[in-house]
């Protein structure tokens, strides 16, 4: 007897499903690979100025440029404590900043 009442279950919810069907489809719309770049679209380099605070080897260039972004992106934010946050973390980049050029 074990397991009836979750097999009567079962069935009952295929029973209810497969009653039901989906409506046949008119036309299936052929799909064509697409291996290029639209042309119309511009690639854009992103950093993650967030990653960038654990590297130990990442070059001095590419922080200065994360900590200008933080700081942008500081600047944009409404006064709250992710603004707050972000100007702490753009702070640590800075002095990572110094620490590797110099």
């Amino acid at each position: 007897m074990k397991g009836t009442s979750d097999q009567a279950v079962s069935d009952y919810l295929d029973n209810l499903f497969f009653d039901d069907y989906l409506p046949p489809i008119a036309q299936v719309a052929q799909y064509t690979p697409c291996d290029t770049v639209n042309m119309s679209c511009r690639l854009q380099i992103c950093d993650d100025a967030f990653k960038l605070m654990s590297m130990n080897n990442a070059p001095a260039a590419t922080i200065w440029h994360a900590f200008i972004q933080m700081l942008l992106l500081g600047n944009s934010l409404p006064p709250s404590q992710l603004k707050n946050y972000v100007f702490k973390q753009s702070q640590v980049l800075y002095s990572k900043a110094q620490v590797n050029s110099g």
